[in-house]
């Protein structure tokens, strides 16, 4: 059984508001449970968001993984580039807000709060969302950045130094924007696009740098939502 169709049958399908696809899983226990929002990073389900949901319930974190709506897909090349590089849409922020209200007014969310996580087009949303209410920091890999972190918020954004996009020159300039801020940015130099995801289509797969990532972001959800 591949990994993707196993996370898929572990993960309770729920019905939130502006969301086109929602997946709660959930720890063993009672809770409370810190708590993450993980966002997809594409237009539908990839296999990178339901493993990633799984490793974070099975250390005890009650993961919501959504599908914003972003609408449908461009068939045009130039036209999808867009979507993917500019800012998320008013759309995909309010079914942000609408998952991040359901899980904020459930009992077994620890301390009213959560953390959001995401790659690709998640990461970059997850940045955007990182200074909402009820939001304790948030976690990208290789997701396009805002031009300056949002305000009040803790993050931690990964970037590979021989992506396209987002380009290393648009790493180290979020970089020079968070210095002062509490936004942490780190560069992996001889990563490319999708270094996290074993089974990215662009063959960058970087075990090295997906370990130390997967340490780091784990570290930094812990000391944001556990202490």
């Amino acid at each position: 059984m591949n990994l993707l169709l196993l996370a898929l049958l572990l993960s309770t399908p729920v019905k939130i508001e502006g969301l086109p696809s929602a997946e709660l899983h959930r720890p063993t226990g009672a809770g409370p449970f810190p708590t993450v929002l993980l966002i997809e990073g594409w237009w539908k389900a990839g296999p990178w968001e339901p493993t990633a949901a799984d490793r974070l319930a099975a250390d005890g974190y009650l993961v919501l993984r959504v599908t914003p709506d972003r609408g449908e897909r461009p068939a045009d090349r130039d036209a999808m580039h867009a979507v993917m590089t500019g800012p998320p849409s008013a759309r995909t922020l309010a079914g942000l807000r609408a998952a991040r209200d359901w899980l904020i007014a459930r009992d077994d969310v620890r301390g009213r709060r959560l953390a959001v996580v995401g790659a690709r087009m998640g990461g970059r949303d997850a940045l955007a969302f990182a200074g909402e209410k009820g939001v304790a920091g948030a976690v990208s890999w290789y997701g396009v950045p805002p031009a300056t972190p949002a305000a009040g918020s803790t993050a931690l954004a990964f970037f590979g130094g021989q992506d396209m996009g987002p380009s290393v020159d648009e790493a180290r300039r979020f970089e020079a924007a968070a210095r002062g801020s509490a936004t942490e940015v780190r560069i992996y130099p001889e990563a490319q696009h999708g270094f996290a995801d074993p089974n990215n289509s662009w063959g960058g797969y970087d075990e090295a740098a997906d370990r130390d990532s997967w340490a780091r972001a784990t570290a930094f959800l812990k000391a944001r939502l556990l202490q």
